[in-house]
């Protein structure tokens, strides 16, 4: 027996509700071929699109979303604006999976349409203007277009200022810590300091309220406060906002272990301010912090940590270097030698340049030590060494100033041991 439109819409609204959404699509689709007039199809049309867009499945939600638009044409254009800015962005989430460009034109077509309603006066709309300019920001900051972003977000930015109550400071706080991002990515460091502080203060206030909701949030900049005040030379307060990040991802990473690779790279941070700040042995003591959290992180995912646990063990090597530990340093320098053989000989161009620059420290290391006493065995290491760098260096065709650098080290290397006499 086939069911009714109302009874087709009345199964959609229920598995709707207990979220078997494949079920509920299947019901609106039926729902859609018994649809009477343009209102009831434009109204379906508009719940599939946004349910192909959930159950991913972009064509249709495009194709879905597109033919909505242009059933709003039989409808007086000022009873539908809304509507059709709603549909505007939800094709430019769409697009944004597929084609920059056509979702920045969707979030545009969206946008002159919420600026001329507020522009009549109909305040209630200033959210959604807000929201569109995030969007747009958003999308423009993933394309590292920064110069349109910083526009968008600054005026995302002012319309939430303008919302009663305050009812948009978390919004607010997302674009001002987006904004420092941004700043920072240009090394314009003093205004990604100014909005930082300005998220930090948005996101301790709402943290009082929902401290599981906004902690990472907080976590996030202060850790970008220290990179900032790092990148300014301010050591002390890099330190100081370090500490902060660190102490808010560790209580995270206590209750979800989603947080642990966090926990690393903020203590990872602390290691490389204690060496520049010349503490190596207390840069040795993070350092070996944020390899103990790499190897557990390795054993759960290799491909994704394995080559942060040879970054780690590269920098213990060169602070014990520093601290002329040798045997320590020549540890740690054969622990991620050993790792970025493997990885470059699985993917050369990403790891190659990586393992050259262990093998090199490493050269240096044993010139070190031949400084007191010339060891024929240290000797054919370090040829041995030089040589497999001089031909992996041969194949990168890059003018990177490092590459260079690496080059030149090389070759003078291979000149220093090819010329050691031992007698």
């Amino acid at each position: 027996m086939s069911l009714s439109f109302e009874e087709q819409i009345n199964n959609g609204n229920i598995f709707l509700q207990e979220n078997e959404l494949e079920k509920s699509i299947g019901h609106y689709e039926d729902a859609l071929k018994l649809a009477a007039t343009t209102k009831q199809k434009i109204d379906l049309h508009n719940v599939l699109g946004r349910l192909y867009q959930k159950t991913r499945n972009p064509k249709k939600a495009i194709t879905t979303f597109s033919t909505s638009l242009k059933l709003y044409e039989d409808f007086p254009k000022n009873d539908i604006l809304s509507d059709k800015a709603s549909i505007f962005n939800n094709l430019a989430a769409v697009y944004l999976e597929t084609d920059f460009y056509l979702a920045i034109e969707n979030y545009k077509q969206a946008l002159k349409i919420y600026s001329t309603i507020t522009e009549l006066g109909n305040k209630e709309f200033y959210p959604h203007l807000a929201n569109t300019n995030f969007a747009l920001a958003e999308a423009f900051s993933k394309k590292t277009e920064f110069y349109n972003a910083k526009k968008y977000f600054k005026a995302a930015i002012t319309l939430y200022g303008r919302l009663p109550n305050h009812s948009a400071n978390e919004l607010k706080a997302r674009a001002l810590y987006h904004l420092g991002n941004i700043y920072t990515e240009e090394f314009n460091l003093f205004d990604a300091k100014v909005n930082y502080a300005k998220a930090l203060a948005l996101f301790q206030d709402l943290s009082l309220k929902d401290e599981k909701a906004f902690t990472p949030f907080l976590a996030a900049v202060f850790n970008n406060l220290g990179v900032t005040y790092k990148s300014m030379g301010e050591h002390k307060k890099a330190l100081g906002n370090y500490e902060q990040a660190l102490k808010l991802y560790q209580n995270l990473a206590d209750n979800n272990e989603l947080f642990l690779p966090y926990v690393a790279a903020t203590i990872n941070s602390l290691s490389i301010l204690y060496a520049e700040l010349k503490n190596y042995e207390r840069a040795i003591e993070y350092g070996h912090r944020t390899i103990d959290i790499y190897n557990r992180l390795v054993d759960s995912n290799p491909g994704e940590y394995t080559h942060y646990l040879a970054t780690s063990l590269h920098n213990s090597g060169l602070f014990g270097f520093e601290l002329r530990k040798l045997d320590l340093a020549e540890e740690y320098f054969d622990q991620a030698l050993t790792i970025r053989r493997s990885l470059a000989l699985k993917q050369p161009d990403a790891f190659d340049a990586d393992f050259c620059a262990t093998a090199l420290n490493l050269v240096e290391l044993y010139q070190t030590k031949m400084e007191s006493k010339v060891d024929l065995n240290l000797k054919a290491k370090c040829l041995e060494l030089l040589n497999d760098v001089d031909g992996r260096l041969q194949k990168q065709d890059e003018n990177r100033p490092v590459l260079k650098s690496m080059k030149s080290n090389c070759r003078y290397y291979l000149d220093y041991f090819n010329g050691v006499d031992i007698k």
